[in-house]
Parts: C-alpha cells; sequence; structure tokens
C-alpha cells in the first residue's frame, strides 16, 4: 500500500472517529427543559431494564442518556389551570358545569377554574408517572415552547382525576357534609338558594375555600395515590432549596390547589329566568324609591314626584330628538 493511500485512509478513519464521538455525546448529554421535568424509561429490549428509570427536574442534565435505549416522557412542572365553562365552546377545558345541590336541595350547575401545578417530590413524581402511564398523557418535546400546549391524553387525565376531584370538592362544599374522616373528620353545612338567587363575591371565596381545603382528600380518591399529586401553583410550593431540586434531603412543600368559582346558576333554566326578573324588578324598586326620597329631599316633602316628572319629561324628549315646550304652572290663557 503506498504512502498516500496509507494517509488517506488514515485520516478517514480519524474523520469517522471524531464524527462518531460526536454522536455519541450528543446521545449521552440531555437537559430538561424549562418549566417540564423529566422521566427517563429504559426500553426493556435485551435485557435492559424496563420502565422508568430516572426523573430529571427543569433544566438538570444527565450524561449518560442513550436515545437509542431510553425514552423520554415530559410533565409540566410549572403553573398550570383548569376551566370548568357552563358550556362548550365557551374556552376553557370542559364545557360541562359541575352539578351540584345546596342544602336546600336545590340543583344547580357550577362554572369554576382550579389552579395547579404537579408536585415535585421524588415519590409524588414516580406516582405521576404511573398515573401518566394510564393515559400516555406525557408532553411531546415540540410542546415545551407553548406553556398552554396539551395533548388530548394530558385534557383526559386532567378531567378523570383532579377534574372530577374538584366536582367532589365543590359539591361537597356546596352541599354541606358530616364528620367524614376522608374529608378532614370536620362537619359543614354548606350553603342555601342564596348563591343563586343572589351571588355574591363573598359566597363565591367561602365556597372556593372550602373545596380548597377538600381537594387533597378527593384527589387522593381519585388518583389511587396516598401523595397529594396536585398542588397549589405560585409561592405555596417550593423546594426548600430551589438550587437543588430532587436532591436527597430537599423537602418540596406542596401547598393548596386554589380554587375560584366563576358562576352558579339554578339548574332549571326557567327557575334561574323567574329569579333574574325577580331581582331586577326589585332593583327597579329600590332605584325608585332612592331616587322618589332624593327628590323629596331637595324640593320638599310631596314636590319630589312632579319635579321628576318634569326631569322624565326632559329626558324622553332629548331622547327622541324633539323640541318640547314644557309650561310650568296654568295653562296659557286662564
Amino acid at each position: 500500500m503506498s504512502r498516500r493511500r496509507t494517509l488517506i485512509l488514515f485520516l478517514g478513519m480519524m474523520l469517522f472517529l471524531a464524527t462518531s464521538a460526536e454522536s455519541c455525546t450528543e446521545d449521552h448529554h440531555y437537559a430538561a427543559p424549562s418549566g417540564f421535568c423529566a422521566d427517563i424509561f429504559g426500553d426493556g429490549q435485551n435485557g435492559r431494564t424496563a420502565g422508568l428509570e430516572s426523573i430529571m427536574w427543569p433544566g438538570q442534565v444527565i450524561d449518560n442518556y442513550n436515545s437509542d435505549n431510553e425514552n423520554i416522557g415530559l410533565l409540566p412542572c410549572q403553573p398550570r389551570n383548569y376551566q370548568v365553562t357552563m358550556k362548550p365552546g365557551e374556552g376553557g377545558d370542559r364545557g360541562t358545569p359541575t352539578e351540584a345541590t345546596t342544602n336546600n336541595n336545590t340543583n344547580v350547575l357550577v362554572a369554576w377554574t382550579m389552579y395547579f401545578t404537579l408536585n415535585q417530590d421524588r415519590v409524588a413524581q414516580r406516582d405521576m408517572a404511573d398515573l401518566c402511564g394510564k393515559y400516555q398523557c406525557w408532553f411531546n418535546p415540540d410542546d415545551v415552547n407553548d406553556p398552554k400546549s396539551a395533548n388530548p391524553h394530558w385534557r383526559l387525565m386532567l378531567d378523570e382525576n383532579p377534574g372530577r376531584a374538584g366536582d367532589d370538592a365543590i359539591k361537597a362544599a356546596i352541599n354541606g357534609f358530616g364528620a367524614d374522616v376522608k374529608l378532614g373528620g370536620e362537619s359543614w353545612n354548606g350553603f342555601g338558594d342564596s348563591i343563586w338567587r343572589h351571588p355574591t363575591t363573598e359566597q363565591s371565596l367561602k365556597i372556593a375555600q372550602e373545596a380548597d381545603k377538600l381537594f387533597d382528600a378527593t384527589a387522593r380518591v381519585r388518583t389511587g395515590s396516598n401523595q397529594d399529586l396536585f398542588c397549589g401553583s405560585g409561592s405555596v410550593s417550593f423546594w426548600k432549596d430551589p438550587k437543588r431540586p430532587g436532591a436527597k434531603g430537599n423537602h418540596f412543600t406542596c401547598g393548596q390547589v386554589r380554587f375560584v368559582i366563576d358562576n352558579i346558576v339554578n339548574a332549571d333554566p326557567a327557575q334561574q329566568k323567574a329569579s333574574q326578573q325577580q331581582a331586577a324588578a326589585v332593583h327597579s324598586q329600590n332605584a325608585n324609591e332612592s331616587r322618589q326620597n332624593a327628590a323629596d329631599k331637595l324640593y320638599g316633602k310631596g314636590q319630589g314626584g312632579f319635579w321628576l316628572g318634569v326631569e322624565d319629561t326632559i329626558d324622553r324628549c332629548a331622547q327622541d330628538n324633539q323640541k318640547c315646550t314644557i309650561n310650568l304652572g296654568n295653562p296659557p290663557g286662564h
């Protein structure tokens, strides 16, 4: 073999090794995307491990990943929400409201939103991987750039687990319950028909607060896990040392999931409409009485009605774009 040919062969081999080394380096390093935890699974082939091998937290890098023998599933470890609306087409995740009963035995429909994040504790993450496996609810790498993205399998998991647990919590909060051990051993009287007849912000907040407290118990029933897989988003859930997520001895605090009650109506549209009409009539009557009282104070007791009539006549002329002449006192010629 000539020296020239030997040199060419040597250079070709070096190029092949360099290319192979670069390929291996890329295969053996993997960084979990921002906002996502990564479950790494063995393929179970040729005597290799099958199932969950390790968990990575957002931004972490592993050096021993092999794309030929291992698969990665991503789960959002970031703030999320689950929204239930009154009907399909109103946005949100589910277009069928929660059917609840007041303590007056009136059926109501409830629209609500739940704010949550996944529990990042290692044991909870393993249970979450088991739950996700029933639905194949992991995110694809292409989804990570859209924080609002969700595949149908993830949505189904939410519907059947935290979604149904939310239904259970809201039903109990509205209807009330006895000292059920599963619900913390406390009792609660629930709410009456005022929540749909005369809804107030204060009532909605109280229902949401009760649902917050009940959710952990109802979620464990739905998921079958003895861990709280869903936590409250925001500052209520955090690592003791945020720079070492998943590290041994580093505790993850899982705060309460937060509910917001968006709307409550009577399940019978006829009753809801009648109540709204009655409320509107009462509001109109109260407004008229307040207006009459204010006019009597201004013009003298018993005189307010006359001057309100004058004001209304002037307003009506203005609305109809008419030039009106209003005579006060005795008519001309008398």
